[in-house]
């Protein structure tokens, strides 16, 4: 390919969104094109670009203010995409949108990309957000599904997006593309580095590490997922495990509730919960941790638990409809339909066992490998925008 535009609603130093997972794999986006255009609303007047290959440069757009400048700021990305067209052969280039909220864009781009040239994919990434049923609610319904059938594909990242996408354009085409890690990065560390990582977070090396990733906010559940963790410490008297919360405050409310319910335990389950703020270093508690726990109530397909399953780490998380599925191996993930404390406490007893551990790594290690691939993943993307759809992931309509 000539030219990729990569879209995205947010892009580092904002936190939050695919744009973060870009970020971290824009070596292997860069691959596909000879050049990589990061086109990104940005609050701060800034795309981190920092350490991605000479191909790579960016487009920063200004943010929407008010409902119509959401719905204008798809024109402006027209407009912007043809000045870009304009100076290139167009032959060869393609756009994706990182995520497929209406108010990236994507509807007006779609509409045009044959005046533009230019063959369009949109992922979709979060329910209650870009999935079909959201999709068919947003304002202007038939310029929805005019654009639906315009595009080269919809690209759900799980089970669950790719069905309610099928059912809400039956005309368009649905191709799935679950997020990939690089499982070179990602990989069940030896003795010496998970010591070491383990020193770094200041924990032993026979101590309980558990971990979970994303901003503290309701969505993310960790207020419950504290709650049960607690009740498991107070229960079991394992006042050596520790969970550490990675991720920035997101809602000041809610913050303060975990800290509420972290007071109302007794003093040494307390100390066992560590809000560690903010860290680009995710890989280093993944290999310090024995467990991946999640609380979250609505995800796409949650990419933390694809980098804890790629590095060995097993997994106890809520159950999400069209989402857990996509995980499920032998032991590698617990998943608990009416999250509560006694279902976690009974999970973090089993994964206390070693030899039970030891089976859950190598079953996670085995679907990282098997589904999430990002090797296939960029395969896919290439394959779709050049003509030649990848025969791993087979479309669906």
């Amino acid at each position: 390919m000539q030219t990729l535009f990569v879209i995205a609603a947010k892009w580092p130093p904002e936190y939050g969104g695919p744009g973060l997972y870009y970020k971290k794999h824009i070596h292997h986006i860069a691959q596909i094109a000879e050049r990589v255009r990061i086109v990104a609303w940005s609050r701060g007047g800034l795309i981190d670009l920092e350490g991605a290959p000479a191909n790579v440069s960016a487009i920063l757009l200004r943010p929407w203010r008010g409902r119509l400048g959401r719905h204008m700021s798809g024109i402006r990305l027209v407009w912007r995409l043809l000045r870009e067209t304009r100076l290139s052969t167009r032959n060869g280039s393609g756009v994706l949108f990182t995520g497929g909220t209406i108010s990236i864009g994507w509807r007006p781009v779609a509409l045009c990309s044959a005046a533009l040239g230019l063959p369009v994919l949109v992922e979709n990434v979060l329910f209650q957000a870009d999935d079909g049923r959201s999709l068919t609610r947003a304002r202007w319904a038939s310029i929805t599904r005019r654009a639906a059938t315009r595009l080269k594909a919809f690209c759900p990242v799980s089970s669950g997006l790719r069905e309610s996408i099928r059912i809400a354009f039956p005309e368009a085409v649905a191709v799935p593309l679950p997020y990939g890690v690089d499982l070179s990065a990602y990989t069940p560390p030896t003795a010496d580095r998970r010591r070491l990582a383990r020193t770094s977070i200041g924990m032993s090396n026979d101590a309980l590490v558990a971990v979970s990733f994303g901003a503290l906010h309701e969505r993310k559940g960790q207020l419950p997922l504290v709650d049960a963790w607690l009740r498991w410490i107070e229960r079991s008297r394992r006042s050596d495990s520790r969970l550490f919360l990675v991720g920035p405050p997101s809602d000041s409310e809610y913050v303060a509730s975990i800290h509420t319910r972290i007071a109302a335990a007794t003093v040494e389950a307390a100390r066992t919960v560590t809000l560690a703020g903010f860290s680009p270093d995710t890989a280093t508690y993944l290999r310090a941790a024995d467990v991946y726990l999640s609380a979250a109530c609505a995800e796409g397909l949650p990419i933390s638990i694809v980098e804890a399953l790629a590095t060995g780490v097993p997994v106890v998380c809520r159950t999400l409809d069209g989402v857990t599925d996509d995980f499920l191996h032998g032991q590698a993930v617990t998943a608990i339909a009416d999250w509560n404390a006694d279902a976690v406490g009974e999970a973090m007893e089993a994964l206390s066992a070693s030899e039970f551990r030891a089976q859950a790594s190598r079953d996670a290690r085995a679907v990282a490998e098997e589904r999430f691939d990002i090797a296939k993943r960029l395969a896919v993307i290439k394959g779709l925008l050049t003509n030649s759809p990848s025969s791993t992931c087979p479309a669906v309509s």
